[in-house]
This record gives structure tokens, sequence and C-alpha cells, in this order.
């Protein structure tokens, strides 16, 4: 028997039937790769030599000796990200994902025309991660046991954990933990297929894509949400399965083996490490990608679930499309404008110069009854953030000059209690003083209130109430109160406007933030410098009253 027979029968001993295999994870997706060919051996020589390497292959040198016995393939990034694939991804702007390769990859080959697929009995990922001090890498070496000697072979990759080279199964619960690094593809159901050709002494291939990718980077363009975390995003089909267990072949996902839909594989949830929301767009704070089977949808929805653990407070916001399509190997980007309203953090004494907590930012309670001892304890100690004297005795009015200046006057916000026609909402979620939070009130714009008082009215809102009086020029005591009996959304938002329910501080603890809102008005009341006019609301009341001064209230926001 010569060499050469001798080697065919050693390779025919190695060959490996692929659903008997003893599989290592498997991973996503190949870029390119290479290989040297195995020397037979003298005859009587029991261990083989290792494969030959050309000599300018700088990169197989790189990273050592290849194992014994075996034929190396090496995977390395392409220029153009749509020539290959790897097993995890990180989005860098266009319509393409970049692709690494993780810990535990492999991919398939056929050795012979017609014959089972075997997997790379090992690579060099993990020294490569160890190396590079990484958790991925654009390039890796893999090796098959005994010599390659024909001109092109097939190649599968069929994902991580795969025990099969004829089925890829999508995941219909993916998770990824870190914002922009999608470390989760190659075991949620990432797939492709190439032919590997030899060029001179290397075997070159371009893995080509087989699932489809849609990465997400919500933002909220109305601000920043503190507290509030991204923690899922599930998309749903009303039309057939985005998941499940699929054929595969030389040519992809058997997409006629598609499952029926099903409650489960008509949605897919990927679940995610708490991820910030920014205000604009930002890939390094949430980008978030998912994998699922090529197809065109119908009646998608996306599901944004944000949660708040110190406040326990969380929300989904839906957004719909009529349709979405997917060719095999295609990557979507998605961001999505939560529109989560978002208010700041300021309150004041009536008309101090600077909010309640100007200079002590840091120490300012956020949660409900917290206490802080550096709030303003006098004029003398504070000037800045202590509340304005200003004095009215009836006749000129009084205004504010300074925080509440631009709040509504007493005038006005005895009209908002009259005609506001207030619906208390503890349903919509709002960012404010740090955390997410429920409860606040709409009520009508000063138009509205024109448009549907009745008897119908032209009046100076901000010279006369309905009854007649100007309360910024006489003596009168201006309180006045109603019952709320609205609860919910109007179901004409653009005629209203909303206060959340922001509390208030009281010596350094703020009080009642998610259950009743006080905002102060720009007038102060007759005949002292303790108190001025302010709005209060709550779930079943609304109420304009006077409040002593040093009370930190807020400022209007929108009328």
């Amino acid at each position: 028997m010569n060499t050469t027979h001798i080697h065919q029968h050693i390779c025919s001993m190695r060959k490996m039937n692929f659903k008997s295999l003893p599989i290592s994870a498997l991973a996503v997706l190949l870029l390119a790769t290479a290989c040297t060919s195995e020397e037979t051996q003298p005859l009587g020589q029991s261990t083989p030599e290792a494969p030959t390497q050309e000599a300018d292959s700088a990169e197989l040198r790189a990273f050592g000796e290849v194992p014994p016995g075996m034929t190396a393939f090496l995977g390395y990034a392409s220029v153009d990200p749509k020539a290959g694939l790897r097993s995890a991804g990180r989005y860098e702007g266009g319509s393409e994902l970049t692709y690494y390769w993780t810990k535990g990859d492999q991919v398939w080959i056929q050795r012979h025309s017609g014959g089972d697929f075997e997997l790379s009995s090992s690579s060099d990922i993990d020294r490569r991660l160890r190396e590079g001090r990484t958790n991925k890498t654009l390039q890796a070496r893999f090796f098959f046991s005994g010599a390659f000697s024909g001109r092109s072979f097939p190649i599968r990759y069929t994902g991580t954990e795969n025990y099969n080279a004829d089925r890829v199964t999508i995941s219909s619960r993916q998770r990824q933990d870190r914002p922009n690094d999608a470390m989760h593809l190659g075991t949620s159901g990432d797939c492709g297929t190439a032919v590997a050709t030899r060029t001179g002494g290397h075997f070159d291939f371009n893995l080509v894509r087989k699932a489809a990718y849609i990465t997400f980077a919500p933002y909220n363009s109305l601000g920043a949400i503190e507290g509030g975390r991204l923690t899922s995003i599930k998309i749903t089909a009303g039309n057939q399965a985005l998941n499940g267990t699929y054929g595969f072949d030389d040519n992809g996902l058997q997409l006629d083996s598609r499952p029926s839909r099903t409650e489960r594989n008509g949605s897919t949830i990927l679940s995610l490490g708490r991820f910030a929301v920014p205000q604009r767009v930002n890939v390094a704070t949430n980008a978030a990608s998912v994998v699922i089977a090529p197809g065109a949808y119908r009646d998608v929805t996306v599901e944004y679930t944000l949660e708040d653990p110190d406040t326990g407070v969380s929300t989904t916001i839906a957004r719909r499309y009529p349709s979405m399509t997917f060719a095999p190997g295609q990557h979507r980007f998605i961001s999505q404008d939560l529109e989560i309203m978002v208010f700041d953090d300021k309150y004041y004494m009536w008309d101090a110069q600077q909010e309640y907590w100007y200079g002590y930012k840091r120490s300012q309670p956020r949660q409900i009854y917290g206490q802080n001892d550096n709030y303003p304890r006098s004029r003398h100690q504070h000037p800045q953030r202590w509340y304005s004297t200003a004095y009215f005795s009836g006749g000129s009015p009084v205004n504010a000059v300074a925080s509440a200046r631009n709040n509504p006057n007493v005038n006005e916000a005895h009209w908002y209690v009259e005609g506001g026609n207030a619906h208390w909402d503890d349903q919509t979620v709002w960012s404010g003083v740090g955390h997410l939070r429920r409860g606040g009130v709409w009520l009508r714009t000063q138009q509205s209130i024109q448009e549907n008082y009745r008897p119908r009215i032209r009046r100076d809102f901000k010279r006369e109430t309905y009854n007649g009086y100007d309360f910024t020029t006489t003596t009168v005591i201006a309180n006045h109160s109603l019952r709320i009996v609205h609860q919910g959304k109007p179901s004409s938002p653009r005629e209203y406007f909303f206060l959340p329910a922001l509390g208030y501080y009281h010596q350094g603890k703020l009080k009642d933030i998610g259950y009743q809102g006080y905002y102060w008005t720009s007038s102060p009341t007759h005949g002292g410098i303790h108190t001025s006019y302010a709005l209060n609301f709550r779930k079943d009341f609304i109420q304009l009253y006077m409040v002593d001064r040093p009370y930190g209230l807020r400022s209007w926001l929108s009328r």
C-alpha cells in the first residue's frame, strides 16, 4: 500500500457523522478563511507531520503551529462587512452589523461530495481572547483533522450549541447583557453557508448569513430618562412565526419548514441588562440586536419595556408597523422615539432667586420621605434660596420678579380650577427627580377653557375670574376648590396640558411625590409677607389656596 492509500485510509477513519458528534459550543458567522495542506507521511511513521505553511503566511505564523494531524482554516474580518460574518455583533452605523468570533465558535465542513458534515475539531479562539484580553476577535483559525486535497468544500454554520448540521433553532427568548455588544447571536439562531475554495496554499471562504437581524436603539427626545431602564424589547408578528426550528441546507434556512404560528413563536423577546435611554440616538448607550427568521411579516408590534426598581414603576411603549420584510442575511436598524415626558428636579421657595437645592444638588432627596439638612434655613444663611418678602395690601398688583415671575397669576389659577376640567391620571408614566413615576393632572389650556366654558365667555384671564373678581388688586381671599371626577387621560389631550404630581419639600424632606402636585402662582396673598397662592391637586381634589412661602414647591412647566 503506497502512502497515498495509507493517507486516504486514515482520513476515512477520522470521518465522523455530524449527528453523533460530541459537539462543543458552535458560533455565529465566519468571514473568510484559509488553510494549509497536510503532507502524507513516510511508511511506518506513526504520527503525521504538522501541515506545511506558506513561507509568507505571517498570519499563520503569528499564532503558532498547527496541531499535529490538523489542517487550519483562517477566518478573518473583511473590509466589506457583507463579505462574511462572525458570532457576536456590534453596530457601527449604516445598515450592517460588525461581527466577531467568540468563545465556543465552530464551523461544519463537508469533506466528500454527498457525505456527512463534520465539525471542526478545535480553534485558536480561546488563545486570541486570552492574549487580547477581550471577549471577541475579528480573526480565528479552525482546525480539521487530516488533509484537504480537493479544490472546494461546502461550509455550514448552524449556531452555538447546535448539535445538528441540518437544523437551526431561532430562539424566542434572547438576552443581551451589555449595550452594543451582542454576544448572544450565536446562541440565538445565527447561521450561514459558504463554499471554501483553494487559493494557492489557502482555502478562502466568505460565510453568508441566512438569518435576519434587527438592531434597536430607542431614545427619548423629551429628555434622557433617569432611573428607568430599558429591560426588554418584544417583537410580535400577526401572520407567521418569527422563530422556531427550521431545516437547513447549503442554501440556508428552509423557510418552507417554518412552524405554524403560536403565541410563543409569533413573538421574540430580547431581555436586556438595564440599558439607559438617552435623549438622542446613541448606540453605545443601548443598541440591542435580535435574530429572527427571514420573511414577510404583517401587523408587526415592537414593545419597549422600562422599569425603575426604586419606585416600582414600569411601562411598556408599543409601536406598530403594518409590515416588515426581511431577506436572508438582512439587517435593519430601528431608532424609536419613546416620547416619555421628562420633568426637571427644581423646586423653589416662593419667588426665590435660586432653586431650593441650589449648590447642594447632590444632597437633594429623590425618594419620597427622603430628607437632607442642606435645605435653606434662613435669609441670612441662604439669601439666594430664600423666599421673596414682596408685600401686597390691595390696589396695585404685586407680581413675582424672580423664579415665580412666569407662573400663572392668582386669577389664571382660579380659572384652571373652575374651567380646567381636571383629569387625574395615574397611568401615564413620566420621568422626574431621578426616577420613573406615575400620577398627575390634565388641565384644559386657556384657549380650550374659553371655547368650552358655559356660558361661553371672553375674558382676560390675567385680569378677571369667571365671577368677575380681580384677585391681583382686591384683598378678597381667592381660595377655590372643586372635586376631580374624571380619571385617566382625556380623549382629546391636545386641548390639555399635564402637570405631574411632583410633591414638595418641607425642611429638607420630599413629600407627596406621585400623589399630589403643588405649584406656585406669581401672586402673593394680601396683608403679609409669609404666604402666597399656589395650586394643589390630588386624585380627587383640586384647589387654589394660600401656602407658606418657605415651602419648596414647583414652578409651572407649561400652560
